[in-house]
């Protein structure tokens, strides 16, 4: 009995090991449905997605570095004609025309890039620059004052700026 009862045992286990192996080769063949090429196929082509994307998020990064590298290229160069003026410290630029401007506190140059710009300075400054026509500046103080622009008006309430005009009809004035 002994030797029957572990031939069932045996015969039991064989016949699941096979209905085991016979369920995995078909889980297997349903999964697996593509060929090797096909799989390697799909392998270079999501290779070449994620290159892609990684070449354009360089693109992306290269532009963004270059901008700011031009934004700091334009600045050192507005800041080296300010040092070949003899002026030094932040400059505030209106490029902007049809605009009424209160001079940030901070700035020490001013240059007036635009037409009709009505602005006011409440402090002292080191210098003002107006290529521009028809502005209206009313300013504190500056110790240089340039014209090459015409037509514009320029009050101040203290100091003695040196002005220099190449262009034609500004009139300065201290109130």
């Amino acid at each position: 009995m002994t030797h029957t009862t572990s031939s069932r045992t045996t015969l039991a286990l064989f016949a699941t090991l096979g209905l085991a192996a016979t369920m995995g080769i078909a889980a297997c063949s349903q999964t697996i449905t593509q060929s090797p090429s096909d799989i390697a196929n799909s392998a270079k082509a999501t290779a070449q997605s994620i290159a892609s994307d990684a070449a354009e998020q360089g693109k992306a990064a290269a532009s963004s570095a270059a901008s700011y590298a031009s934004a700091g290229a334009s600045e050192a160069a507005d800041q080296a004609k300010n040092l070949a003026k003899g002026t030094t410290g932040k400059t505030f630029t209106v490029s902007d025309s049809n605009t009424v401007v209160t001079v940030p506190s901070d700035a020490e140059n001013v240059h007036i890039q635009s037409s009709n710009v009505k602005l006011t300075s409440t402090h002292a400054l080191t210098s003002l620059v107006i290529d521009g026509s028809n502005n209206s500046v009313n300013l504190e103080s500056a110790k240089t004052i340039t014209f090459t622009g015409s037509q514009n008006v320029v009050h101040y309430t203290s100091g003695d700026p040196d002005i220099s005009d190449s262009g034609t009809g500004n009139s300065v004035s201290e109130d």
